[in-house]
This record gives structure tokens, C-alpha cells and sequence, in this order.
């Protein structure tokens, strides 16, 4: 990596105080979009463009584990409850009616519903016809809006693919008379350092580099953890984000209860290189592969890409290719997965 590269990712995270967000597996069917987190809490959600004095969006969010049950939460204007039935109306099919007591307000304003049969009732309702018209009455008067629901069965399904609960008697969509995964054999976000295990919280809190101190930012999770066979591995941000890059470090906990962190290997344009962290990690539980894009610039059109496969047994991360563009030149192309290949050569 040449210098001008090194100069613009410390830089990078001197200033800024909005992190990227964390993020595992994600796509896009037709109108709806699922995104989950690396600890595979999934959300599907609708978006209704010039929504103003309406309702904005619909979700259904899930937390992964086999109990997790699905909220569903409508985003509209203003922080008003419901004083009225709560109307769902697709264009195939008779309305479905929920009571004002079984929505409430959350801290940001959205609407959201109690978990169980809300959900279930609006689940069905939602398969039916390409579009639903949401209604109901606010003591700030009456909130409306109609959303597309194109797309909406293949996301429940996707989102269950991504939580292992496909075939599963937890499945919101893709049922099967299987049991729900253990929670043991899921990875799961780490919301906060006293979520963590004693001897890795030490590591990560009192290292050197001081991974523990956010300068004031409060991250919606510090991290993840994902099973290692018998072992589990624990990813978790190191100090505060800049604009667009944040940095992660890696832990190993044994099931002998000790913990160790883990060293990535690396390509420099030199040979090989040990890294004791990355930027912007992303993990997909599923292929067991981990990525880092540290980008030069906000726009990411320069910088670093590694990808790593975790084999099983003693072997740990392999790096499988590592990718770098010095220029910063405006031209984000095909994305970093395009960049000049330092690895394999």
C-alpha cells in the first residue's frame, strides 16, 4: 500500500463520528429488503417513497435463536399511538383489524407491535395481492398509507436461510417439522462489554489498545461471537469509528474457559503479514468466511479488501485473496472485489 493510502486511513479514523454499519447477510426481493447483522438479527422491510404526513415503512424483525419470536414495526410521522383499530387492508383479500392496545410507541417514534399473533394474523394477510393500506387514528389525526408487498415471501424466506431456521418448526415462511437450532450452534451480536465472557472482556477492555474506550459513541453492538466447534470465536470493535472505517479485533475463547486473540494473516506488497486487526469486518456464519474493506475515502473507490475462509480443526483463518487500489481517483468501478489481486499472486 503506498503512502498517500496510509496517510487517508489514518485520517479516516481521526475524524467523524458515524460508524458503518455492521452488517452480515443481505438482499433485495423486489420491493423488500432483508439485513441482518453479523449475529444474524434479520430485518425485512418495506420503504414507501413521498410518505409525508403518512405511514413511511413496515418491518419484521427477528432476532436469531429459536425462541426469538417476530416484531413488526411501521414507521410514520410523528411519535402519536393509535386511538383506534389498527387497519391492514391488502388488495387481494378481507382487511385485517388489530386493536389499539396491541401496538405501542418506541424510543424513535415507530410503531410496533406486541410479538405472537400480531405478527402471525399480519403474516397472512401480507401474502395476499401486491399491496397493503395501512390505517389508523391518532389523537394528531389519522396516519394512512399503502406499501408494496411484492417481494415479501421470498424475504421471510431468505431471512430464514440466514438464521438456520429453514425446515424448522420456527420458520416464519420456510416451516419444516425440525427443531429450532440451539442457541449454542448460532452466532449472536454482542450488545454491550457485560454481555461478554470475564476473560475476553479483559482482553478486549485492557489491552494496549485500549479497545474498551468509545470517546462517547454508543455502538448499537460491540461486536459478535460465532461457534467454533467446541471453541467460540468473538469479533469486537477497538475504540471509537471514524466517518467510514471502524476497527475490529479478534478473540478465540477455548472450551477450557481460557482466551487467546487471534492474528489474521495477511499480503503486503512486500509478502506475507500478521494483522492484529481489520476495518469494517463483515462475517457470513454460513460459509465461515470473514471480510475487511478498509476504505480510503468515504466514496470507496480506494483502499484494502481481504477476505478469509475459517477452516476447522487447529487451522484457524486462511486468507483466500486480498485485494488493494492506491489511486484515489473517483472511479469505484466494480467495487473492491475488482482491485489489482496482491494475493494469490
Amino acid at each position: 500500500m503506498g503512502s498517500s493510502l496510509r496517510i487517508a486511513l489514518s485520517t479516516a479514523l481521526a475524524i467523524g463520528t458515524v460508524a458503518p454499519a455492521r452488517a452480515g447477510p443481505s438482499a433485495t426481493f423486489m420491493d423488500w429488503t432483508v439485513v441482518c447483522s453479523d449475529g444474524l438479527a434479520c430485518s425485512a422491510s418495506v420503504f414507501r417513497e413521498g410518505a409525508e404526513g403518512g405511514l413511511r415503512s413496515l418491518a419484521i424483525r427477528r432476532a436469531a435463536g429459536g425462541d426469538a419470536a417476530a416484531a413488526v414495526t411501521l414507521g410514520a410521522d410523528g411519535r402519536a399511538a393509535p386511538t383506534g383499530p389498527v387497519v391492514f387492508t391488502p388488495d387481494d383479500g378481507a382487511a385485517v383489524s388489530f386493536s389499539a392496545e396491541d401496538f405501542g410507541v418506541d424510543a424513535q417514534g415507530n410503531l410496533t407491535a406486541r410479538p405472537g399473533e400480531v405478527g402471525a394474523r399480519l403474516q397472512a394477510a401480507l401474502r395476499r395481492g401486491t399491496q397493503v393500506r395501512i390505517a389508523y387514528e391518532t389523537a394528531e389525526g389519522p396516519r394512512e398509507g399503502t406499501l408494496s408487498t411484492r417481494g415479501f415471501v421470498a424475504a421471510l424466506r431468505f431471512m430464514d436461510e440466514a438464521q438456520y431456521r429453514a425446515g424448522t418448526v420456527s420458520a416464519l415462511e420456510a416451516k419444516g417439522p425440525d427443531p429450532a437450532r440451539a442457541a449454542a450452534l448460532l452466532p449472536k451480536d454482542i450488545a454491550t462489554a457485560a454481555d461478554l465472557p470475564e476473560v475476553v472482556r479483559r482482553l478486549w477492555a485492557d489491552g494496549a489498545a485500549d479497545c474498551a474506550a468509545f470517546d462517547g459513541y454508543e455502538p448499537d453492538a460491540i461486536g459478535f461471537s460465532a461457534p467454533l466447534g467446541t471453541d467460540r470465536l468473538f469479533g469486537l470493535l477497538c475504540g471509537s469509528p471514524g466517518a467510514y472505517n471502524s476497527i475490529s479485533r479478534f478473540y478465540r475463547l477455548s472450551q477450557d474457559g481460557s482466551a487467546e486473540p487471534v492474528a489474521l494473516p495477511g499480503m503486503s506488497e512486500k509478502g506475507p503479514v500478521a494483522l492484529d486487526w481489520v476495518m469494517n469486518a463483515d462475517w457470513d456464519d454460513r460459509s465461515r468466511t470473514l471480510t475487511a474493506f478498509a476504505r480510503g475515502r468515504g466514496l470507496g473507490d480506494c483502499g484494502t479488501f481481504d477476505r478469509w475462509h475459517l477452516e476447522t480443526g487447529e487451522l484457524g483463518f486462511v486468507l483466500v485473496e486480498s485485494r488493494a487500489k492506491d489511486e484515489c481517483d473517483g472511479d469505484v468501478g466494480d467495487g473492491p472485489e475488482s482491485w489489482e489481486r496482491l494475493w494469490p499472486r
